[in-house]
């Protein structure tokens, strides 16, 4: 005779479970990262002397390395998904390229006919919002299909 167990066995993470998991992670440790160089840049900016420029460089060091950081936890996500997954992420970052680059042409002629400057960081918001609408919109057109 074997002995059985009245508990339960644990219930293991899915797959999507997981890519949540590192999606929060990045969320919102980039957030915070982001938050944190900002504060670090605007104390830098804020004074003379060495403590400051060093605080001024270690925010945009941060600043500079966000991207990458972001670029290897999308990589991590990406492939801890199913096909599918797969498949509708790249669909959204399709989309989301066709827009930023469509906004960026816009505001590169913009620029030149009305002699202004945008941002960088425009850029950069403009193409993670467009790939978070388009992921969204696309989960939800293909759930009811």
């Amino acid at each position: 005779m074997t002995p059985t167990s009245s508990r339960p066995a644990p219930a293991r993470d899915t797959r999507t479970q997981k890519v949540q998991s590192v999606a929060a992670f990045m969320a919102l440790s980039g957030g915070g990262l982001a938050a944190l160089a900002a504060v670090l840049v605007a104390v830098g900016q804020g004074g003379q002397g060495e403590g400051f420029s060093f605080a001024k460089g270690m925010g945009f060091g941060i600043l500079s390395t966000l991207p990458l950081f972001f670029a290897a936890l999308t990589v991590r996500a990406v492939l801890m998904m199913d096909e599918y997954m797969r498949a509708l992420q790249m669909q959204a970052a399709s989309v989301a390229f066709m827009v930023t680059m469509v906004v960026a042409g816009g505001l590169i002629a913009l620029e030149a006919a009305f002699k202004f400057q945008t941002p960088t960081f425009v850029y950069y918001i403009v193409g993670m919002l467009s790939w978070a609408v388009a992921s969204g919109v696309l989960a939800l057109r293909n759930r009811e299909a």
